[in-house]
This record gives C-alpha cells, structure tokens and sequence, in this order.
C-alpha cells in the first residue's frame, strides 16, 4: 500500500477515535454544530498544506486601512504590491533559496449604520484589514544582507551596519524582521499609514493560541475564523496571490486521501 495513501487512513482514524488532530483538548458551546465541525475540518485540511509544504507560518502581518476600503478587487490588488514588496526585501533576485510562501486572509469588518449625504440612514457594507502569514526567512538573508535590507536598516536606525545580535540570535532576527517589514511596507504602500494602528505583527514566539489551536496553528485558525461556509472561504483567503492553497496542493490532498473538501472551491473559482 502506497505510503502516503497508509498515513491519510491512520489519520483519518485518529480523527474519527480522537477529534481534530492539530487541536488541543478545548471544547466549546458550537462544538457539535455543523458549521463549526466543517470550519475545523477546513482548518486542519489547511494546516496539513503547510506542514506537506514545509513552509509553516511563522509571523502573522495584520494591516489595517486607514481609510474605508469595501472593494475586495482592489485589497486584492494592494496584497499583490505587498508581496513584491516582501519579495524584493528578503528575495530580489528570486532565488528559491530565499523563496517566501505568502497568504493573505482578508476579513470584513460588520455593516455600519451612517447617515449619507441626503440625511438618510442606511446599512454601509463593512470595509476591509487583512492578516498575511509567513514562514521563517532565511537566516543567511539575514546573516549576507542585501542592499535593500541595508537600505531599510539605513532608514529605520540611520546605520547601514546591522549588529550581530539581531542576525545571529533567533530573538535578534525576529525583532530585526519585524522591522525590516513595518518599515519596507509603510514606505512602500500607499495603503498603509506610518502610524501604529495600521500594522500589527506577531509571531509565533508570541504563544498565539486561538480556539484550541496554538502557536503557528493557532494564526491559522485565527485567520480562517469566519471561513465557515463556501461563501465566506471564497471571500476570505486570496487564492490569486497566496501560496499555500494551490491547485496542484489540494488536488494532491484530494488524490492521496481519496476525498474533496471544502478548500476545493478555492481551486475550481
């Protein structure tokens, strides 16, 4: 029996005997609900992609609009610019030594009521922030800089010449990544103010936990929280410019385990 087809049966059967395979023991009052069940289901389909891949997240960048953006054509368009932006930072020669997998979840803010011009008060659709996952660079992109992280280093501390410390520690390179980020896509996207509240990044060294997923599972599941039917996955997660959810990906999941899910949509749309 082919291996990987061996593996997906003994899986299937810890999920079918034990529950959810990458969730900690947590229950909650939507457990036995369908909805909820698929969404976990979805979650852990996911989860299996990024570990498959080898590229598991390692920093979640949630960027917020500091101003009201509702068309989902044009935030897809602006994650687009954040990864050439990411990608000349860490990978300008595009080597796949230095490749980065990049996935952007957009979430919806809820409906607001607001009186418009003519007095009148009506429901305005919710606007839009978006959580982007990352694996780990490199450390050598760290270690033998660029010029454009030269460059950016340049900017944010005024020298070009980065201390060991925060290339040749793990602690070190975080701080220094989260950085390098904050301040490439603050000068270089005009979506993104240069205050605060527009950028966020955390990383897995944060302990995230979200809904009885932790660490790097736990972004994943924070990030696929309102992915709870076909409608809200095709809305949520940017299929155009994220890597994780490929066709030839969740065919292959499809292939191996004998079975389709949800994140097919995401495929044949």
């Amino acid at each position: 029996m082919n291996h990987k087809i061996q593996n997906n049966k003994y899986r299937d059967w810890i999920k079918r005997t034990k529950g959810d395979i990458h969730r900690i023991g947590y229950t909650d009052r939507h457990q036995f609900k369908e909805w909820k069940q698929n969404m976990n289901s979805m979650r852990e389909v996911i989860m299996d992609q990024y570990l498959y891949a080898g590229a598991t997240p390692s920093y979640m960048i949630t960027r917020t609009y500091y101003y009201y953006e509702p068309d989902i054509r044009k935030v897809r368009t602006n994650n687009k610019r954040v990864n050439n932006v990411i990608d000349d930072l860490f990978n300008p020669r595009g080597t796949r030594q230095f490749h980065l997998n990049k996935d952007h979840y957009l979430e919806r803010h809820k409906p607001d009521l607001i009186q418009n011009e003519q007095g009148e008060w009506v429901i305005q659709k919710g606007g839009f922030h978006v959580h982007t996952l990352l694996p780990e660079p490199d450390p050598r992109a760290l270690q033998k800089p660029n010029s454009r992280i030269r460059k950016t280093y340049q900017r944010i501390t005024g020298s070009r010449s980065i201390p060991l410390e925060l290339t040749d520690t793990e602690s070190g390179r975080t701080k220094l990544i989260k950085l390098l980020l904050t301040s490439a896509l603050q000068e270089r996207c005009y979506f993104i103010n240069k205050g605060d509240i527009c950028i966020d990044i955390v990383n897995t060294n944060d302990k995230y936990e979200y809904d009885g997923y932790t660490g790097w599972k736990g972004l994943v599941s924070y990030v696929t929280k309102n992915m709870y039917n076909n409608e809200m996955i095709l809305e949520v997660y940017d299929k155009q410019n994220s890597s994780i959810l490929t066709t030839t990906n969740t065919r292959q999941h499809a292939k191996n385990t004998g079975k389709t899910s949800e994140v097919d949509l995401l495929v044949r749309c």
